[in-house]
């Protein structure tokens, strides 16, 4: 046997409870092996050692006051949301909660007036030629949506056409413009 295999039957070697063929092999392999038996040597010395402590006999009532304290306890998730509760509904604490909402919200509101008002400001300051290409700044934003409807009305001239000469020169302009633009 290897010494891994060994070292896991010394402590059942000790207490005397393995059968008698492997006995004989842990005996054998200790006698050779330094290391296992260094380990047999040291489990020995804690055996000993255990064997000369006094045996103390807990109180008759331990036991119930134990069991009745565990069953007492709570998980450790119930008691923090326990502390939650009470810290979020403790008369202190709902106030305060109020007070920073409603801050929250004042101050939110007085920095929209001002960006507004900000905005508003420097758009009065504005020369002639600039306040002309800001409002009409939507228009050039919405180019594409405009152009779709100039090719809509397009499209609607070409339905109406009665004669194929008329359409093929119509067909012409049209992708004329549309690759102008």
């Amino acid at each position: 046997m290897d010494c891994q295999n060994i070292r896991k039957l010394i402590p059942t070697y000790l207490d005397q409870e393995l059968d008698n063929e492997q006995t004989a092999m842990v005996k054998d392999h200790t006698s050779k092996c330094v290391a296992c038996q260094k380990e047999l040597n040291q489990y020995q010395k804690s055996w000993d050692m255990l064997d000369h402590l006094q045996e103390i006999e807990p109180d008759p009532h331990y036991m119930s006051r134990f069991w009745t304290k565990v069953s007492e306890e709570k998980p450790w998730y119930e008691t923090i949301l326990d502390n939650i509760r009470t810290g979020l509904f403790a008369n202190k604490l709902i106030p305060a909660l109020a007070v920073s909402c409603f801050l929250f919200v004042m101050s939110f509101t007085v920095f929209q007036r001002y960006q507004s008002a900000n905005m508003d400001q420097q758009i009065l300051e504005l020369s002639k030629e600039d306040y002309d290409v800001v409002s009409t700044l939507e228009l050039v934003e919405n180019l594409d949506i405009i152009e779709d409807i100039d090719l809509i009305e397009e499209l609607d001239i070409i339905d109406s056409l009665d004669t194929t000469d008329n359409l093929q020169s119509e067909l012409k302009n049209i992708r004329k413009r549309l690759y102008h633009v």
